[in-house]
C-alpha cells in the first residue's frame, strides 16, 4: 500500500510540474489534472492509512473527482486526519508525531486558502503557493510513521493467521 501511495505521490509531483511550467490552455488543462491527481493520491493514501470505504462511496468519489476534486481531497484527508489522530491516541509513540503533522498540515492549509484572498485579490507577493507545496509535503512526511504502523498491524496479522493455521494443523 505504501508503495502504491509512493508511486502516486511521484506521478503527482510530475503532473504539478507540468502544471507550473505551463500557460494559457495547456495551463488551465494541466490545472485540471493536477487536482484529479491529487484526488487519486488522496484516495490511494486513505487506503495506505488502512481506511477502506465501501465499494459504493469508492465509485462515487471517482464520479465526483472531475467536478470537485477538492471535495474529494479534503473528505479523504479528514478521514486520514481521524485515523491518525484515533492511533495516536492509542500509541503514544504516534502522539508527537501526530501533533506536528497537524501543525504543518494546519499551516499548510491556511497558506492554500489565502493564496486566493491575499495574493489574487490583494496583490501580496505570491509565496503562498509555495509555501503550500513546502508544507505539504513535510505534513505528507510526518504522516509515515501512521503507514508504517497500519502497515506492520497488517504484517502483524497476516503472521498470526499463519501462525493459528499451522498450529491447527
Amino acid at each position: 500500500a505504501r508503495r502504491r501511495f509512493g508511486a502516486a505521490f511521484i506521478g503527482t509531483g510530475v503532473v504539478a510540474a507540468l502544471y507550473h511550467s505551463t500557460s494559457g490552455a495547456a495551463r488551465t488543462v494541466m490545472r485540471k489534472l493536477d487536482y484529479w491527481s491529487i484526488a487519486y493520491t488522496s484516495c490511494v493514501l486513505r487506503g495506505a492509512a488502512g481506511v477502506r470505504g465501501p465499494a459504493l462511496l469508492t465509485a462515487a468519489a471517482a464520479l465526483v473527482t472531475p467536478v470537485r476534486p477538492t471535495l474529494v481531497t479534503g473528505a479523504n484527508l479528514a478521514v486520514i486526519e481521524a485515523r491518525y489522530l484515533s492511533s495516536a491516541l492509542r500509541h503514544a509513540h504516534l502522539r508527537p508525531l501526530f501533533g506536528a503533522h497537524l501543525g504543518v498540515a494546519v499551516a499548510g492549509i491556511s497558506c492554500f486558502m489565502l493564496e486566493d484572498v491575499l495574493v489574487l485579490r490583494m496583490g501580496a507577493p505570491p509565496v503562498f503557493h509555495s509555501l503550500w507545496h513546502v508544507l505539504s509535503a513535510a505534513s505528507l512526511g510526518l504522516i509515515g510513521p501512521l503507514l508504517s504502523h497500519c502497515e506492520g498491524a497488517r504484517l502483524l496479522q497476516g503472521v498470526q493467521a499463519v501462525a493459528v493455521g499451522a498450529a491447527a494443523l
